[in-house]
């Protein structure tokens, strides 16, 4: 019946009592059989924990990484989180950019796996790792919770290509417990307002890409009129957005010449937007 792999399948029938190696475990996950590798040390229980270990902490210079994501879903199903938190810790070594690529992709499978275990050392552990590491899947692991403690570090992942809409959509489901640092970022050319870095004006504009789709108050929202005489066209044209929420008759007269200005010199994209922006406005 077993024929794929009939000198491993006496691990499942004795129970998993036999020695379980790490060969076992590589050629279980092999990539043509992944998936029937995992049901097949599910099926060995705890006695596949040490291997797994051992295969999940193998270098990989040739920066394959499913055999050990797959590894990854075994040890959660297992309950054997004590290994994926210490590998979500260590160094790994790596300098080769492939091998970087797929130890990456492992730790992002890590993260996602271990969030699921919704304890408060979890949610820690992410936490701290998140303040020093933006990785994408370390940031969506910690944003999964939709916890205020979080939302520093969602603030700064802002700025990243790959985590950054992650943490975008986190801080939008977390409403108005964001509102003041999301104003607070939008505010804050880094390092400066003449020479602001293109990930300041990232961060900014995923800032008020959140708050446009909010439910600010006049009092809240009034700060950011500031940013409709932005230099960068986008940041712009989000602040004069926002504000068209609040504004009386004179200072939405001035937003509607700013939104024209911006659309005469605006790539057709945000030429599109502006213009539909002006319509809802009416």
């Amino acid at each position: 019946m077993h024929t794929e792999f009939p000198d491993l399948w006496s691990d499942v029938r004795t129970g998993g009592q036999a020695e379980i190696s790490e060969k076992t475990v590589e050629t279980l996950l092999s990539l043509h059989s992944v998936a029937s590798g995992e049901i097949r040390l599910m099926r060995m229980g705890k006695a596949a924990i040490p291997a797994l270990r051992s295969f999940l902490f193998r270098r990989e210079p040739s920066g394959i990484y499913q055999p050990r994501c797959a590894a990854v879903n075994v040890l959660l199903t297992l309950g054997a989180y004590a290994p994926l938190r210490e590998y979500l810790l260590h160094e790994s070594g790596a300098t080769d950019p492939v091998e970087l690529m797929g130890d990456e992709a492992v730790i992002n499978a890590a993260a996602r796996a271990l969030s699921r275990v919704r304890e408060q050392w979890v949610f820690q552990l992410l936490l701290d790792l998140a303040r020093s590491r933006s990785s994408a899947g370390i940031v969506e692991a910690l944003a999964s919770f939709d916890r205020v403690e979080a939302i520093p570090v969602l603030l700064t992942a802002l700025a990243e290509d790959d985590s950054g809409p992650v943490a975008q959509k986190a801080l939008a489901r977390l409403d108005a417990a964001a509102y003041d640092p999301l104003i607070t970022t939008a505010l804050a050319p880094l390092p400066s307002a003449r020479d602001e870095s293109e990930t300041s004006l990232r961060r900014r504009r995923r800032a008020l890409e959140v708050l446009a789709e909010a439910q600010l108050s006049t009092k809240q929202g009034r700060p950011l009129s500031v940013i409709t005489a932005d230099c960068s066209p986008r940041l712009a044209y989000l602040a004069c957005k926002i504000c068209l929420h609040f504004a009386e008759d004179k200072e939405r007269d001035r937003l509607v010449t700013r939104l024209n200005e911006l659309a005469a010199h605006a790539d057709w994209i945000l030429a599109m937007e502006i213009e539909h922006c002006l319509q809802a406005r009416g």
